[in-house]
C-alpha cells in the first residue's frame, strides 16, 4: 500500500494531467459544424511542381512535370503565356502528366507554368521551371 506522502506527491501531476484532458476534450468538443474545425495543416497549399518540360508536336504541345508524393495534391493546373515573365492565363486542368495543348499554332512561342491544387482548394506558387516552347 501507498504511504500517504508518496499520493501526496503525485497528486499535482494527476490533476495536470486531467486539467489537460478536460482541455483537449472541451476543444474538440467544441466543433459542432466540420466546416468550423480547424485542423493543423488545413491551410497550407501543396508542393510547387518540378521538373516540367514540354515535347512539340504538329500544333501542340506535351507537358510532363515530376508529379508531387504528398496526399494534399488533388489536380494541376495548366497556364500558359505569350510573353516571358508575362501575364499567365488558364490554359486547363489535369490529374497528372502529360498534358497536352492542342490550341497551340506551329511557329508561335508560348510559356507554360503549372500549379497544383489540394483537397483543400488551395492552389500551389506556378512552377519554379517555366516552359517555352515553338
Amino acid at each position: 500500500m501507498k504511504s500517504l506522502k508518496h499520493i501526496s506527491k503525485s497528486l499535482p501531476k494527476v490533476f495536470f494531467g486531467l486539467i489537460l484532458l478536460a482541455w483537449g476534450t472541451a476543444l474538440i468538443s467544441g466543433c459542432d459544424d466540420c466546416d468550423d474545425c480547424y485542423i493543423i495543416g488545413e491551410d497550407t497549399p501543396p508542393a510547387v511542381p518540378r521538373g516540367l518540360f514540354s515535347e512539340t508536336g504538329d500544333n501542340s504541345v506535351t507537358l510532363w512535370w515530376i508529379e508531387n508524393q504528398d496526399e494534399e495534391t488533388d489536380f494541376y493546373v495548366i497556364y500558359r503565356s505569350l510573353t516571358e515573365f508575362g501575364q499567365y492565363d488558364w490554359l486547363g486542368e489535369a490529374d497528372g502528366p502529360p498534358f497536352v495543348d492542342n490550341s497551340a499554332d506551329n511557329g508561335d512561342v508560348y510559356y507554360y507554368a503549372i500549379t497544383a491544387v489540394g483537397f483543400n482548394g488551395l492552389e500551389s506558387e506556378l512552377s519554379y521551371e517555366t516552359v517555352y516552347d515553338v
